[in-house]
C-alpha cells in the first residue's frame, strides 16, 4: 500500500517537470531565452530601444489606428440608424441600429448607377417617354417628353440632382433590351454581401425597398471604385443639352455638405416621407491614407446628423 502511494505521488511531480521542460523549449525556440547564455537568462536586448532606455520592458502601446479619445462624448443625433466606419482598419467607430432594415430613399441610386455603368454604353441615346416623367408626383418633370439624351449626361443628372426621371428612363431603356434593372440591382447587392438589402425600384421612391446602415457601407465602398460615379457626385451643379440641342438643362447638387466638409470623396442623399432623410458620405483622412464612412437613415436633419458624426469621428480619434 505504501509503495502504491509513493507511485501515485510521483505522477504529479513528473507532470510538473514536463511542464517546465515544455516551457523552456518554447522560450528557447521563440528566442526569448538566449541560446548562447549557459545560465539560461532571459534575453532582454530586443526590448531595449537604446542605451538611454529608462525601462527594460516597453510601455504598452495600441497596435491599431484610429485610437479613441474617450473624453470626447458621442454625438447627439436624431437618425433612427447610423454608422461611422473606418475603411483602413475595418472598424465601426459608431453605430446605432446597425442591422435594422429601413427604407433608404435615393441612396438606392448608387446601385442604379452601378447597373447603368455595367450595362449601358455612355454614347447610347436614351429616349425620355411620358411614362418615365410620371414617377414623382411631388415635383416638376426634369425633362421634356420625347427628347433624347446622351446616356452619360443622363447618368450625371441622376446622381447630381438625384433625378427620378433619369432612373426611370434608364429602366425603360434596359427593359427594351430584355434586361430587368431592379433584378440586376438585387444581384449586385448579393455579390457585394449586402444580405439585408432588397431593392424594389431604381429610384428609391418605393419604400418597400430596404437596407441597413451596415449594408450601405458596402454599397458606398463599391460605388467609390467607379471613378465616373465619384466625379459626378463631387459636382455642385451640372448643365447639358439634349442630344438634338433643342433643350437645355441645369441641375444643382442635392448634397449640401460638398462645400462644408473637406475631403469628401463620395456622397449620396435621399428623402421620402416614410424614409425621412437619408445620407451616405465618405470623407478622406489623408494623414492616415484612409477614409471614414458615415451613413444616416430616418433622420429629420440628414446634413446636420452627418456633419455631427464626421466632426465627432475626427475629434474623438487619432490617426497617427
Amino acid at each position: 500500500m505504501r509503495k502504491k502511494r509513493i507511485s501515485l505521488a510521483i505522477i504529479p511531480i513528473c507532470i510538473i517537470v514536463l511542464i517546465f521542460i515544455s516551457a523552456y523549449l518554447f522560450l528557447k525556440d521563440s528566442g526569448l531565452i538566449s541560446k548562447n547564455n549557459q545560465n539560461l537568462s532571459i534575453s532582454i536586448s530586443p526590448l531595449i530601444r537604446d542605451s538611454q532606455a529608462t525601462y527594460i520592458l516597453p510601455i504598452t502601446q495600441p497596435n491599431y489606428l484610429p485610437i479613441r479619445n474617450w473624453s470626447v462624448l458621442e454625438p447627439d443625433i436624431g437618425a433612427k440608424a447610423a454608422i461611422v466606419f473606418d475603411t483602413k482598419s475595418g472598424r465601426v467607430l459608431f453605430d446605432r441600429n446597425l442591422k435594422t432594415k429601413l427604407p433608404i430613399a435615393s441612396i438606392t441610386k448608387l446601385a442604379s448607377a452601378i447597373v447603368v455603368m455595367e450595362n449601358i454604353n455612355f454614347e447610347d441615346i436614351i429616349y425620355i417617354s411620358e411614362d418615365s416623367l410620371k414617377t414623382d408626383d411631388q415635383s416638376a418633370p426634369d425633362f421634356v417628353a420625347g427628347e433624347e439624351i446622351l446616356a452619360k449626361d443622363l447618368l450625371i443628372a441622376m446622381l447630381v440632382k438625384s433625378s427620378n426621371d433619369s432612373a426611370m428612363a434608364f429602366e425603360e431603356h434596359l427593359s427594351k433590351k430584355g434586361i430587368n434593372m431592379v433584378d440586376l440591382m438585387n444581384k449586385k447587392a448579393q455579390e457585394i454581401d449586402m444580405l439585408d438589402t432588397h431593392f424594389t425600384d431604381p429610384t428609391g421612391l418605393n419604400d418597400r425597398g430596404y437596407s441597413t446602415v451596415d449594408d450601405l457601407v458596402k454599397l458606398l465602398k463599391n460605388s467609390s471604385s467607379y471613378t465616373f460615379i465619384v466625379e459626378a457626385l463631387k459636382m455642385n451643379s451640372f448643365s447639358f443639352q439634349s442630344f438634338d440641342k433643342k433643350f437645355n438643362h441645369e441641375f444643382m447638387a442635392t448634397d449640401k455638405l460638398l462645400n462644408v466638409i473637406p475631403n469628401i470623396e463620395i456622397g449620396k442623399t435621399g428623402y421620402t416621407e416614410k424614409a425621412g432623410g437619408t445620407m451616405a458620405l465618405m470623407v478622406g483622412i489623408p494623414q492616415y491614407n484612409s477614409s471614414i464612412i458615415s451613413i444616416v437613415l430616418g433622420s429629420n436633419n440628414r446634413f446636420d446628423d452627418t456633419k455631427k458624426l464626421i466632426d465627432w469621428a475626427k475629434r474623438a480619434h487619432r490617426w497617427d
